[in-house]
């Protein structure tokens, strides 16, 4: 909804989400079967940096406004409920960008 919003202001936005659809993001979307714990959590990091390097900074340089569903913040959380200890998950993600800002969607009823 936050992308329309700032649209519809004359922002220019962009809107992306985590795991990406390219190569690296579709293993860890759609094989959480076969990848779990230390290995989701490292493919999920290596998405993350490719994400970073060919679409969020490229358009952020550009002037845009990058608008992200899900980045590091849920690592911490889902990675942990995988059985990862807190510091592997820092250390994964250490390097990532920190966002100007970061919130979450209210919680729906219905």
């Amino acid at each position: 909804m936050l992308g329309p919003y700032l649209r519809d202001r004359g922002y220019r936005v962009h809107i992306t989400a985590e795991p990406t659809h390219g190569e690296l993001g579709e293993l860890a979307r759609y094989k959480t079967d076969l990848y779990q714990g230390h290995a989701l959590a490292c493919l999920i990091a290596a998405d993350r940096y490719h994400h970073l390097a060919t679409e969020i900074r490229p358009r952020v340089q550009q002037g845009e406004i990058v608008l992200c569903d899900r980045y590091v913040a849920s690592s911490y959380v889902l990675q942990q409920m995988d059985g990862v200890p807190l510091p592997f998950i820092e250390s994964l993600n250490g390097h990532a960008d920190r966002p100007d800002l970061a919130g979450h969607a209210p919680h729906r009823r219905g």
